[in-house]
């Protein structure tokens, strides 16, 4: 970030009422180099990169399948159908079915306690 900018960002959070505020130097990458701590959270997969897991899974396991037993095939071709009309749509069944699982579900963030967080419990006064 421009040193300006950087000090425009820092002067209107203290104007605000923010009383620990630091702009960080080189970003959270600087952070993390400086020794400093970062919680990443759960480490939960993007929902693209589910959906792509669970389909490929879907085509592998028809195609692968079929070889023992003929039916198994329209199962790619009902991934392969489901993909084009989410790309037509831009819409994604699979994504919302697996935004239903536990492991994808977040709680609501409340923004004081967040705040308090970042700020080591002194945030506006």
């Amino acid at each position: 970030m421009p040193r300006p900018f950087r000090e425009q960002v820092q002067r209107q959070a203290e104007a605000a009422g923010w009383d620990r505020v630091s702009v960080l130097r080189g970003g959270i990458t600087g952070w993390e180099d400086g020794g400093g701590e970062l919680d990443r959270g759960r480490g939960t997969w993007a929902m693209e990169r589910q959906v792509r897991l669970v389909a490929g899974l879907l085509v592998l396991t028809g195609v692968v399948g079929s070889t023992a037993y003929g039916p198994l095939k329209w199962i790619a071709g009902f991934v392969g159908a489901g993909l084009t009309f989410a790309a037509l749509t831009d819409t994604c069944a699979m994504s919302r079915l697996l935004g239903l699982l536990p492991h994808n579900r977040t709680s609501a963030v409340d923004g004081r306690a967040a705040l308090d967080a970042l700020v080591g419990g002194k945030g506006r006064r």
